[in-house]
C-alpha cells in the first residue's frame, strides 16, 4: 500500500478482513511475517505514535455520553477552532443538519445516559458521526471497517463519495461487504479463509472471472430487474450481503 492510495479489502463474513484491520493497528502480534511502515517494522515503534496515524473506524465503535464536539474529536476541553473542525467535519458526513436542529448544536450531549435532554442518533446518524470523526482527525492513514454498514445504497454512495473527495493525499484502507463501495478503489484485495486470493482494479477483477466475478454479480442481480435501486426511504432493501 503507497501513501494517498485507497484500498479495498472485501471477502464474506469469517474471512479475515477485521483481523487484517487489527493487525495493521499493531492490537495483535503478527504470527509469522512482518508489518512494514515506512520501512520499519510497525513493532519498532512507540506504540502510541504508531497508532496516532490511524484515524479508524470499527463497526462496533461507541458514541459516549459527552458533547457531539468530543465525539468526533475524540477528547475533551476542546478549543473553539476544534470545535469548527468537528462541525466542518459533521457537514461533510452528511449530519451537519441534524445536529444544526438540536438546542445546543455541536455542544449538545449524546445519550441519555447522564443527560435526559440528551440527543440520541439512528445508527445509520450514528455511523455518520464515527465517519465525521475519522476526517476530523489529522491521520495519514483513514482505516474504516465496514463504517456503511447502516446506510442504505444511496447514503452510502454519497459517504463514500465524501470520503474519497475528503481524503485526497491520505491513505484510505476500506473494508465493504457492498462491491458497489469499492468500485473506485485504487486497488481491491479479496481475502477468503484468511487468504488473499485476488487482487486488482474493480475492471481488472471482472475480468479475471473468479470469486470477485461471481460475488459481483450475484449482487447485482438485485438491481437487475429494471427498477431503480433503493433510496433512503426504502432503506432496508439494500444489496445482499457476501
Amino acid at each position: 500500500m503507497r501513501a494517498g492510495e485507497k484500498i479495498a479489502i472485501v471477502g464474506a463474513n469469517g474471512a479475515g478482513k477485521t483481523t487484517l484491520a487489527k493487525l495493521l493497528l499493531h492490537f495483535y502480534e503478527p504470527q509469522s511475517g512482518k508489518i512494514i511502515y515506512n520501512g520499519k517494522p510497525a513493532a519498532s515503534y512507540c506504540l502510541a505514535s504508531y497508532r496516532e496515524k490511524f484515524a479508524t473506524v470499527f463497526r462496533d465503535f461507541r458514541l459516549f455520553s459527552a458533547t457531539v464536539a468530543e465525539n468526533v474529536m475524540r477528547r475533551g476541553n476542546l478549543t473553539d477552532a476544534e470545535k469548527r473542525a468537528a462541525l466542518e467535519a459533521l457537514e461533510k458526513a452528511d449530519l451537519g443538519e441534524r445536529i444544526g436542529e438540536c438546542p445546543g448544536g455541536i455542544d449538545s450531549t449524546l445519550t441519555k445516559e447522564f443527560d435526559p435532554e440528551g440527543i440520541v442518533l439512528s445508527g445509520g446518524q450514528a455511523q455518520k458521526l464515527a465517519v465525521a470523526s475519522a476526517l476530523a482527525l489529522d491521520a495519514p492513514i483513514v482505516l474504516l471497517d465496514e463504517p456503511s454498514s447502516a446506510l442504505d445504497p444511496i447514503a452510502e454512495g454519497r459517504m463514500y463519495r465524501t470520503l474519497f473527495d475528503c481524503c485526497q493525499g491520505r491513505t484510505m484502507i476500506f473494508i465493504s461487504h457492498r462491491l458497489s463501495s469499492v468500485i473506485s478503489a485504487d486497488r481491491i484485495y479479496l481475502i477468503n479463509n484468511g487468504e488473499v486470493v485476488q487482487k486488482g482494479t474493480h475492471h481488472e477483477l471482472l475480468e479475471q472471472g473468479g470469486l470477485y466475478a461471481r460475488l459481483w454479480y450475484m449482487q447485482a442481480e438485485n438491481y437487475l430487474d429494471g427498477q431503480d435501486p433503493p433510496g433512503e426511504e426504502t432503506g432496508a432493501a439494500s444489496a445482499q450481503e457476501v
